[in-house]
């Protein structure tokens, strides 16, 4: 037999006062219980009918300036030179730089110019025995200018195709909105969101630029495939 049934929630306050605790415990009377400096606005709001819970995403939600390079930064100027490449370019300079990570047994390929059923490339990890376990995965990208978002419109359409146990990359020379990134999060997506100031980061981690350009050797190679 059931005799309590509660149902817990965590408010948006950073830490609570032991003074305020200590105060509650003390009192004689349930009037005095909050009648303390201490006590948290978010308690006064909450017995008042108004629940503001914690936002567990909230570290995991980028700004717009933390997914962008510095305007006029070498970095920034070699997002610029990526956002200059024609859309089918750009597609194949993404699946250049993902075939040089060499961490991980992978295979990837850019689709079809037409008929690529809302893909920009496909692929799949490996990871090698003893696990000896496929990922396989889709991706799309979106070569906007700095100013421009990917919302949560252009995120649901990569996720409406993926197939079961299918991982889904996007990839970006911009930045995700908020709310586009706050469903990836809510909803669980099987999908890794990369702005521009990361695929930036990979060019300069897998040194396929230079100060403010990528390698031309390594940038002929790939757009002569």
């Amino acid at each position: 037999m059931r005799n309590y049934h509660a149902r817990l929630r965590i408010l948006d306050c950073d830490k609570v006062s032991l003074d305020w605790l200590h105060h509650r415990a003390r009192a004689n009377s349930v009037a005095l219980l909050d009648d303390h400096p201490s006590c948290p606005n978010v308690w006064h709001r909450y017995k008042n009918g108004e629940i503001v819970t914690i936002d567990i995403w909230r570290p995991e939600i980028r700004t717009k300036s933390s997914q962008l390079p510095n305007e006029g930064s070498d970095d920034d100027l070699l997002l610029q030179q990526l956002v200059s490449f024609g859309p089918f370019d750009f597609e194949r300079v993404v699946v250049g730089i993902f075939r040089e990570v060499k961490e991980v047994t992978h295979h990837i390929e850019n689709t079809q110019k037409v008929g690529d059923g809302g893909f920009d490339f496909f692929g799949r990890f490996v990871l090698q025995r003893p696990l000896n376990y496929i990922i396989y995965f889709r991706g799309e990208v979106k070569r906007y200018s700095r100013t421009t978002a990917v919302t949560p419109k252009d995120v649901s359409r990569l996720v409406a195709r993926l197939g079961r146990q299918e991982y889904g990359l996007f990839v970006t020379t911009s930045y995700f909105t908020e709310q586009a990134q706050r469903e990836v999060l809510n909803d669980s997506y099987p999908v890794h969101l990369i702005p521009g100031v990361e695929l930036v980061k990979m060019l300069r981690f897998l040194h396929l630029a230079e100060e403010t350009a990528i390698r031309n050797e390594w940038l002929e190679s790939v757009l002569a495939n």
